[in-house]
């Protein structure tokens, strides 16, 4: 009877071994996966908030409107990167920010408002010279859900006028250079 038995017990070591060795390949494969990114980075670059024109912030969820009561002040928080901080700090006259250098403005409708509605996001990604090497998106708040392009004005197409700052907005680049104390 042990004798019978014995291919049996034999049989099932060596499936716990094979279990065993398994789990172990499993965690080491698991342990050499990246770990997930921390989240990114953004320094305030504003100290209060900024008045925005609500017919510009308008813009950015909308067609443009024609003379509407909504041409009332909003208001904005502006935040840069690290890259972009540093960037400018170390080359405060020129406007080729490297990729990777990202822009947040968190925008207020009313000057009243206690939280921002929305925040546009602008992230240089390409190297061309020109606005089709940054990548814009607008995100609704609290959920920060992005926000699609259809049925509103490109950003990159306002963007364009602001060629000469390197396609970043005047109010994103003044904001940089007050921040860091540059005339």
């Amino acid at each position: 009877m042990v004798a019978r038995r014995l291919p049996v017990v034999a049989l099932i070591f060596a499936a716990l071994a094979v279990a065993v060795i398994g789990m172990s390949l499993a965690r080491q494969r698991a342990s050499e996966q990246p770990a997930p990114a921390a989240e990114e980075r953004f320094l305030q670059i504003t100290p209060r908030r900024v008045p925005m024109k609500q017919a510009l912030m308008t813009l950015c969820m909308a067609a443009a409107p024609t003379n509407s009561p909504h041409a009332d002040v909003a208001e904005i928080l502006v935040y840069a990167n690290p890259v972009a901080i540093e960037y400018r700090r170390q080359h405060p006259t020129e406007f080729n920010y490297p990729i990777g250098s990202k822009f947040v403005k968190e925008k207020f409708s009313q000057p009243v408002d206690k939280r921002p509605d929305m925040a546009t996001i602008m992230e240089r990604h390409g190297d061309k010279g020109d606005v089709s090497d940054w990548r814009f998106a607008i995100v609704s708040l609290p959920d920060k859900i992005e926000l699609p392009q259809t049925g509103r004005v490109s950003c990159a197409g306002c963007h364009e006028a602001y060629k000469d700052t390197g396609y970043v907005s005047n109010d994103s680049e003044n904001a940089l250079k007050r921040y860091l104390k540059i005339e």
